[in-house]
């Protein structure tokens, strides 16, 4: 039986985009339709006869449905939005358990254009054209993404089974998110959009997640496997994207990545602790852990330097045990205030963090020298985590 209500909405759908391509001879666009499990994507580039794809998209491309070739300038791209949650940390495509989905937008435009003329560019070079992406009711736009679905200011997928951890995730996000704000300031730009997915596939315990300026999403695979008293993972997750609302998207961040990822993993630890989610014993032993395990890393990659290191072992684990350290030969106030300087403007850069060290009059000079030598001279994160340790 025919679909009537679909074949309307796909002619009508149709109509709009011969009448935006018409209208948009000049410009370049790109329409999004979603059908089930796909995703179709429409580019009007005139006088443009072949596109290449990102390679992102490369595994999850239907190639059958798929045209790159043209001779009017339009192209239409079809990708698989099953919901499967792959273990990528950063997927092209981030398909949710109710079957919406987070694109980034950036993967959206064409790896590579072919005009008529023969002339080809590329996205990463200055020629390359702007686009419009035509906006659609049902997606929301952003600087850096795009989401198929509802904007509401947090949405908890996946947990009807188990209401208890659904609601102390509410109490999690909403407590960590004012802790932050009191020591840190109100977020002045735009409010978050948090999306939070709980998913079981039988296979271990496992998250990601990421913020893309406003937006936040988070991944949990399989907590069935995870015992009560380790939530403080998942609670310490949560906290540790929530301060990036703060460290990349109200203040700016520029340079390494190890203050921008290292600092989400300290304060992550230490708002849970201050709200009461996890005891200082508890709180110590993970900080030692983190010590030690990056100190074991340099010890067996002695002439990398941690401000060189762009690893994610070294960004995450080092970025913390930095943060850990300064607090150790200082006080965990002085962390706070370091951070409360960079934060005093709209962006920062992680040399920074080092230069307001040194502002401090009251930090220690042998601390400053430790922190330097910890982050750009070879060998210096085992000699800072040894003269701590007593190794």
């Amino acid at each position: 039986m025919w679909n009537i209500s679909l074949v309307f909405k796909t002619f009508l759908f149709l109509v709009f985009f011969t009448c935006i391509s018409s209208l948009s001879a000049k410009y370049n666009s790109i329409l999004l339709d979603k059908n089930k499990d796909e995703l179709i994507i429409y580019y009007n580039i005139p006088s443009a006869n072949y596109i290449e794809i990102d390679s992102h998209y490369d595994n999850i491309l239907i190639k059958g449905k798929t045209f790159t070739t043209s001779m009017d300038g339009k192209f239409k791209i079809t990708l698989n939005i099953k919901s499967e949650v792959s273990r990528e940390f950063y997927d092209p495509l981030r398909v949710y358990s109710n079957g919406e989905f987070l694109l980034y937008k950036d993967y959206l435009l064409p790896k590579t254009i072919r005009y008529e003329n023969g002339t080809v560019v590329n996205k990463i070079q200055d020629t390359y054209p702007n686009f419009s992406i035509l906006e659609n009711d049902e997606y929301i736009l952003g600087n850096r993404y795009i989401f198929w679905g509802d904007e509401k200011p947090i949405k908890i997928l996946g947990l009807e089974k188990n209401r208890d951890l659904k609601e102390n995730i509410l109490k999690v996000y909403k407590e960590v998110f004012n802790y932050y704000s009191n020591v840190f300031g109100h977020i002045i730009k735009k409010k978050p959009v948090v999306v939070i997915d709980f998913t079981e596939n039988g296979g271990d315990f496992h998250y990601k997640g990421d913020v893309l300026d406003d937006f936040l999403s988070y991944n949990v695979l399989n907590v069935s496997k995870l015992d009560k008293g380790k939530y403080h993972q998942i609670y310490s997750f949560i906290a540790h994207e929530i301060f990036h609302i703060w460290n990349s998207y109200e203040h700016n961040h520029f340079g390494k990545s190890w203050l921008h990822e290292g600092s989400a993993e300290y304060f992550s630890i230490k708002s849970l602790f201050k709200l009461g989610y996890v005891d200082a014993h508890k709180v110590e032993s993970i900080q030692r852990a983190y010590l030690n395990a990056c100190y074991r890393y340099y010890k067996d990659n002695s002439k990398k330097i941690m401000n060189e290191n762009n690893s994610d072992f070294s960004i995450y684990v080092c970025g913390n045990a930095l943060h850990i350290l300064l607090e150790k030969l200082e006080n965990e106030n002085i962390v706070l205030d370091i951070w409360k300087i960079l934060f005093k403007d709209s962006s920062y850069n992680s040399d920074d963090f080092i230069y307001s060290i040194k502002k401090q009059p009251s930090i220690k000079k042998e601390t400053i020298a430790r922190i330097y030598d910890f982050i750009y001279r070879e060998g210096g994160v085992v000699r800072s985590i040894e003269l701590l340790s007593g190794k």
